[in-house]
């Protein structure tokens, strides 16, 4: 029994293509790891801001903080380090 391959003009496309194809989906996997980990970073940072402020003034002297430190580190939007 013989075997029919076929080398026809969309197979050699198609073998052509797929090694681009298998980068794409690569790429585009890594892109959305890196953005799920900076959203999960960003709501991090926000939830230990949040907690920061709503410490007691007994918890921010045992930290060795100051009020301003506190309010200035606490008043920082989210997405800056």
């Amino acid at each position: 029994m013989a075997t029919i391959v076929q080398s026809g003009p969309i197979e050699q496309i198609a073998r052509g293509i797929r090694p681009l194809a298998i980068t794409l989906v690569r790429t585009l996997d890594r892109a959305l790891l890196a953005a799920f980990d900076k959203v999960y970073v960003w709501q991090e940072r926000a939830r230990q801001r949040h907690q920061l402020a709503e410490m007691s003034d007994h918890m921010r002297s045992d930290l060795g903080l100051s009020y301003g430190d506190i309010e200035r580190e606490a008043s920082k939007p989210f997405w800056l380090n």
